[in-house]
C-alpha cells in the first residue's frame, strides 16, 4: 500500500468552435493526490508474479486561457480559467522467471480506464464566458508485454522486449491535438554492474502507430475544418544509474 502524488501540467489546445470562435489554448498545472496497492507472489526461487493497482487522481487545472484566431465577431482574449480532468487508475499484472542461470523472461499486462476521460471543460474562473468544451470519449485501453534477459556475466545483461499498447481514441472521438492510436514497442537494453554499489543501465524503445485518422468539424460554423492522417514514431532513450549503500 503506497501513496502516489502526481504532477499535472501543461499546454491543452483546442480548435475554434461555434460557441468560442477562436483557437483556445490552456495552460494550467495542478496536484493531485491517489493511491497504489500491489502484492507479489513468489512461487519459486527464480519466479514471482505480481500485482499493481493505482488509483484515479482528481485534478482542478488551474492557469490561464488565450483565444486567438478569433472568428464570427468573438474577440480575442486572455483571461484566467480552470478545468477539472481525472487521470484513470490502472491495474497491471506482472511475472518474471529465470529459465536457469542465464536466460529469464518476462511479462506484463496492463489494463487502463481512459473511459473516464470523457470530455476538457474549460471555464471562466470570473463565470463571464462560455465554456469551451472538448469531447474525448476515450475507450479503456490494454497494454500486453513480452521480454528476455540474458545474464553474460557476473557484470553484464542484456534485455530486449516488444508491447502492444491499445490506443484509447477511436476514429470518430479523435483530435489533432491528441492523434491517439495502437502503438508498438521494441526494446533493447543493457545493464552493467561495476561493483557491488553502481550499477548502469541504458536502454533504446523505437515505437510506432498505426495511421491515426483525424475529422475534425469543430469550424463547421466557418466552413472550414480539418481532415487528416497522423503518422506516429516516436525514439526513446534512457540512461540511469543505480547506487546502493
Amino acid at each position: 500500500v503506497g501513496l502516489q502524488i502526481q504532477y499535472l501540467g501543461g499546454e491543452l489546445t483546442r480548435k475554434a468552435s461555434p460557441v468560442v470562435g477562436g483557437d483556445v489554448e490552456l495552460k494550467a498545472d495542478d496536484m493531485g493526490v491517489g493511491a497504489t496497492f500491489g502484492v507479489l507472489y513468489q512461487y519459486s526461487e527464480g519466479g514471482r508474479i505480481g500485482v499493481n493497482y493505482r488509483s484515479q487522481v482528481n485534478h482542478t487545472l488551474d492557469g490561464h486561457v488565450k483565444i486567438s484566431n478569433s472568428t464570427g465577431g468573438v474577440a480575442n482574449a486572455y483571461y484566467r480559467a480552470e478545468a477539472d480532468l481525472t487521470t484513470p487508475d490502472i491495474i497491471s499484472f506482472g511475472w518474471y522467471h529465470e529459465l536457469d542461470e542465464k536466460w529469464a523472461v518476462m511479462s506484463d499486462i496492463a489494463w487502463t480506464n481512459w473511459s473516464v476521460f470523457k470530455e476538457l471543460r474549460v471555464q471562466d474562473k470570473v463565470g463571464t464566458r462560455a465554456d469551451a468544451v472538448t469531447t474525448y470519449e476515450w475507450d479503456d485501453t490494454m497494454f500486453y508485454s513480452l521480454g528476455v534477459n540474458y545474464k553474460y556475466d557476473d557484470q553484464w545483461k542484456f534485455q530486449t522486449g516488444v508491447a502492444y499498447d491499445e490506443g484509447a481514441a477511436s476514429d470518430e472521438h479523435r483530435t489533432a491535438g491528441i492523434p491517439d492510436s495502437d502503438r508498438y514497442w521494441l526494446s533493447v537494453g543493457t545493464e552493467y554492474k561495476m561493483n557491488e554499489s553502481v550499477t548502469w543501465n541504458i536502454g533504446y524503445s523505437h515505437l510506432w502507430g498505426d495511421d491515426a485518422k483525424v475529422t475534425e468539424d469543430s469550424r463547421a460554423a466557418t466552413g472550414s475544418g480539418f481532415a487528416g492522417t497522423f503518422e506516429n514514431h516516436v525514439d526513446i532513450v534512457t540512461a540511469g544509474v543505480n547506487i546502493s549503500f
